[in-house]
């Protein structure tokens, strides 16, 4: 998991590992690095904080089908409401409006 201290504690009372980051640069340093593990993590929970730093990366990433597929998870404070979900961006870019 990618995210402010808070988060990464929260989650790392449950078994989860983290990396605390709170710039564009921690966060995609931390993102290049899980990323390109061979061992290979599964699943990348990324905070709504980390992501806004990286959301081109985090779009490129998603949408090529590689693993660690990314789950985003809105901030204590709660959700940004204008931003757009990953099924979201797919529909627009097909054109599909439901």
């Amino acid at each position: 998991m990618i995210g402010p201290s808070e988060v990464v504690t929260g989650f790392s009372l449950a078994g989860v590992s983290g990396k605390d980051c709170t710039t564009r640069d921690e966060v995609m340093a931390a993102f290049e690095g899980i990323t390109k593990d061979p061992r290979g993590c599964k699943v990348l929970i990324l905070c709504e904080e980390a992501s806004s730093l990286i959301p081109d990366e985090a779009l490129e990433w998603q949408l090529s089908g590689a693993y660690p597929l990314i789950v985003e998870i809105p901030a204590f404070a709660g959700g940004a409401v204008e931003k757009k979900s990953l099924v979201d961006s797919i529909r627009e870019a097909i054109g599909i409006h439901i």
